[in-house]
């Protein structure tokens, strides 16, 4: 579970409402973070720049693991 600071953190680098599910990708060791949040999340370089989170729709991961043979 992100702590509050860890929210505060993210939300340097994201839109608020967001904040908290990045932040709790980046406390649980994600490497990649599903959304459809197209607006906000999904492709925004400045987050995945910031965090090393690969932010994709939920097709999109999984065609991504699917090429890497993980699935």
């Amino acid at each position: 579970e992100p702590t509050l600071s860890d929210v505060q953190a993210a939300a340097q680098f994201t839109e608020p409402k967001d904040a908290p599910v990045v932040a709790a990708a980046l406390a649980s060791g994600a490497s990649y973070l599903a959304s459809f949040d197209r607006a906000h999340l999904v492709g925004n370089k400045r987050i995945e720049q910031a965090t090393g989170l690969r932010i994709l729709t939920a097709g999109d991961l999984l065609a991504e693991l699917r090429q890497m043979g993980r699935t």
